[in-house]
């Protein structure tokens, strides 16, 4: 089991799928710049930080100038987030910031 709190292992997770799917060309407009955040709902079981949901996932990434962000936000839930993020912590409530700066940080 990991020890460590389970954002944290979202997050980097996440961040090590982006150079995944980048050096394997699933995403090839992906640069190696990027960012990841992932924050998840706890609740107390007695006394126990339990994991009930995420509530929200960010994802920044440097891009080159062929896409939009439509799909850059449709191949990071298919290729990133759904790989990583346990179907059971995502529901309907789920906030995604994908690329939330748009166009800045493209890559020439």
């Amino acid at each position: 089991p990991e020890l460590m709190p389970l954002s944290h292992v979202l997050a980097t997770k996440l961040g090590a799928r982006l150079t995944e799917v980048r050096k394997n060309g699933t995403c090839p407009w992906l640069r190696p710049d990027g960012k990841t955040q992932v924050t998840v709902e706890y609740i107390n079981e007695n006394g126990a930080m339990v994991p009930v949901r995420v509530h929200t996932v960010l994802i920044s990434t440097q891009h080159d100038e062929t896409v939009t962000n439509d799909e850059i936000a449709a191949d990071l839930k298919e290729h990133v987030i759904k790989p990583v993020i346990p179907e059971k912590y995502l529901d309907e409530k789920t906030i995604f910031h994908l690329n939330p700066s748009g166009q800045i940080g493209r890559a020439s």
